[in-house]
């Protein structure tokens, strides 16, 4: 295994770095070199950290496995860069809290497109105590023609999530976490609109009939779609490789170490049963 740069890492990635199976021309014995090197372990050790204790890594975790086929020495040297943020801030990792958040909210976000297929990334957080208790970044299942098509794309799968978790919170007997609907968050105004309104237009009308999920989320009183500004929503993380200064803004927000923003008309109804 090469030696990772033991500098200061802010960040999971390096500023604009994004991996493709497209970025570069390979032949099968670099890949077979880096894959002997061990570019399928650290892959694996990044889902662990990913999917248990550092949610701010799973972006650039999945962005890394995407290339496990075909991966090059770039893209070895790009995840040992990941690994050393993750041993750089291994002393930090979810925080709740009890005067956090008492009932379930959720966040949501559309961001990159992958060049090699046209798929754009999405991700989504649950928070529940001042912290997250279930996240995602992924790969849209087909390929966005729209900002708004991706956004609202996103809040369906997030609005599945949030069912899931409604009910499993049922059934362990803490229904006053979830009464009333779960209020998922955005910062796109054309997905909040079409969430709640029966409107077809031609920029709508092929939309998947699948991804109206969520309308019957709203109509059943499961869930409430609300919007916050760009910069506030604690999903960007899980879409984009983001800057320092974002990172730094949003971390400490999305691991409980500070109260995550809320829209304005929820703050005060979320803080208490």
């Amino acid at each position: 295994m090469l030696p990772s740069n033991p500098c200061n890492k802010e960040t999971p990635l390096k500023p604009k770095i994004k991996f493709s199976t497209v970025q570069y021309e390979t032949d099968k014995t670099e890949e077979q070199r880096i894959k002997d090197m061990g570019y399928g372990s650290v892959c694996g050790s990044q889902l662990w950290t990913s999917r248990n204790t550092k949610p701010e890594l799973a972006y650039a975790t999945s962005q890394q496995c995407k290339v496990m086929g075909c991966p090059t020495q770039n893209d070895l040297t790009n995840a040992l860069y990941s690994v050393d943020y993750a041993h750089q801030h291994r002393h930090k990792g979810i925080r709740f809290r009890k005067n956090g958040n008492r009932k379930l909210i959720a966040y949501y976000d559309h961001g990159d497109e992958d060049r090699a297929d046209n798929r754009d990334q999405y991700g989504y957080v649950l928070m529940l105590a001042g912290g997250p208790i279930l996240w995602c970044s992924k790969k849209h299942s087909c390929v966005v023609v729209s900002t708004s098509h991706g956004e609202y794309m996103a809040m369906n799968w997030a609005a599945r999530d949030v069912i899931w978790i409604r009910e499993l919170i049922t059934e362990m007997g803490y229904g006053e976490v979830i009464e009333g609907p779960t209020p998922l968050i955005g910062d796109n105004r054309a997905a909040d609109i079409l969430s709640r309104e029966d409107l077809i237009t031609p920029a709508n009308r092929f939309y998947v009939k699948a991804f109206n999920f969520i309308k019957q989320c709203i109509r059943d009183g499961d869930i409430l779609t609300e919007l916050i500004g760009t910069k506030l929503n604690l999903a960007d993380l899980f879409t984009k490789n983001t800057d320092a200064t974002t990172q730094q803004r949003l971390v400490g927000w999305l691991t409980g170490y500070n109260n995550a923003p809320l829209p304005r008309g929820i703050a005060k109804d979320i803080t208490k049963y």
